[in-house]
Parts: C-alpha cells; sequence; structure tokens
C-alpha cells in the first residue's frame, strides 16, 4: 500500500469538505500529519490542478482537474442508473451481449456490460479502451460529437448514422462478428454516450429485430434521461 497517495486522498477529501478552504497548518493539525509531508502533498496536487491556493487567503480549496473527474463520474453515474436494468432485459430478450460505452481519450471506453442468454466470451470487457474500428460506437461519437472526431470515421458512416439512428460495423478480424450501436442522448440534447450489441451474424431477419430491439432501448435510455427529441436527425 502507497502510504503517500493515501495522505494525499485523505487530503483531498478534507479539502473537498471545507468550502472555505483549509491552511496548510489545518491540514497537518487535522491530518496529525509532519507539515512537511503535507506541504509536498499539496504542491504535487496543486500542480496537477488538483487543488489551488486562494489568493484572498492561504487556504486550499478544490481544484479544476479534481472538480472535472468528479462531474465525469456524475455523468457516467446517472448514465449508468438510467441504463443497467434495460440492457440487461435488451441481453436476455436478443441473447447477445450488450454494452455501454463512453467516449473517453479518443476511444471507446466501456462502463457496463450484459451478458445474457449465451452471449459471446471475445466481447469487451468494463474497463477496456477500443479503437473506433473495432466497435461501431465509433461511427456514432463521430457523428454526434466535435467535428475533429469524423477524421476516425468516414463522412458516408457518419451521415448513414444520422440518416437511420444508429451504426452497424463488421469486426475486424472477424467475419461473422458484427457490432450494432446507437446513441444514447441526455435532456440537454447532447450525447452521453452509446449502446452496443455484439453478436455472430445468423440471417438477416435476426438482425433487423437486433436493430429494432436496440434503438427501442436506446430511445428509452434517452427518454430516462430528459431527452425528447428524435433519434434520427
Amino acid at each position: 500500500m502507497n502510504k503517500s497517495v493515501d495522505k494525499a486522498i485523505r487530503i483531498l477529501q478534507l479539502i473537498s469538505e471545507n468550502n472555505q478552504g483549509l491552511t496548510l497548518s489545518e491540514i497537518a493539525r487535522i491530518c496529525k500529519y509532519p507539515k512537511t509531508s503535507v506541504y509536498d502533498i499539496l504542491c504535487s496536487l496543486e500542480k496537477h490542478k488538483m487543488i489551488y491556493k486562494r489568493d484572498d487567503r492561504m487556504t486550499y480549496s478544490i481544484g479544476f482537474l479534481a472538480y472535472s473527474i468528479g462531474c465525469s463520474y456524475s455523468r457516467t453515474s446517472h448514465l449508468l442508473q438510467n441504463s443497467i436494468h434495460l440492457c440487461e432485459m435488451l441481453s436476455e430478450k436478443i441473447g447477445k451481449s450488450v454494452l455501454l460505452g463512453k467516449l473517453q481519450n479518443s476511444k471507446v471506453f466501456y462502463v457496463q456490460k450484459c451478458s445474457r442468454g449465451k452471449g459471446l466470451i471475445n466481447t469487451p470487457d468494463v474497463g477496456d479502451f477500443v479503437d473506433f474500428g473495432h466497435s461501431a460506437l465509433g461511427a456514432v461519437f463521430s457523428a454526434y460529437l466535435p467535428d475533429d472526431l469524423s477524421v476516425k470515421t468516414s463522412h458516408e458512416q457518419i451521415e448513414k448514422c444520422k440518416a437511420d439512428g444508429y451504426a452497424i460495423l463488421e469486426i475486424k478480424g472477424y467475419s461473422s462478428l458484427y457490432s450494432l450501436a446507437a446513441p444514447i442522448f441526455n435532456f440537454e440534447n447532447i450525447l452521453s454516450g452509446g449502446i452496443e450489441i455484439q453478436g455472430l451474424y445468423n440471417d438477416r431477419k435476426a438482425l433487423e429485430n437486433d436493430i429494432k430491439e436496440l434503438c427501442s432501448t436506446a430511445h428509452e435510455i434517452s427518454a430516462n434521461m430528459g431527452y425528447a427529441g428524435s433519434m434520427q436527425e
């Protein structure tokens, strides 16, 4: 166990609980850490924008990066709360793996996975990062997020995704394995993430049913998050 990390987390928690901020001396006294140790940790946290020192007082408060991380967790948590049951129901209904993904570091980042029914062993796990070319969520993110992402997906794919309300992709290296994805929006009409099905292609009728069920689930999750628009442009 890394004691320095433990101390830094304790100090961050303490600072976050005090809206007026805390001085170095106050932090050292409450935590019962040596002042020199607290000073070194505060300097490191300030350097990485986890905290900042107020100009009017010699106190430390939560910084931009810590706030940003907290907001990111809040958004992801809200998405999970509104989707977990519906994703489980969809996976049970179609017998395939259902995943929930967000954009992070210009890649697809998986935050939820349901593998009811037979499922597939080789689908990504929660916490995995996947390149855009290995998931239909790449086309979804390119279609509904900032323009600088569009370099990763062709213009034709983007326009088709917007027109259809979903994207489909044959996963590279697997001739019969496909990825099917649809967008999820929040009450501000902003993309919060996407829902994806990965499965083996059986026949056209089964695929059309998967598309129908996926889009319906994406729309229901979006509605739960306050979205009132259409899932197609």
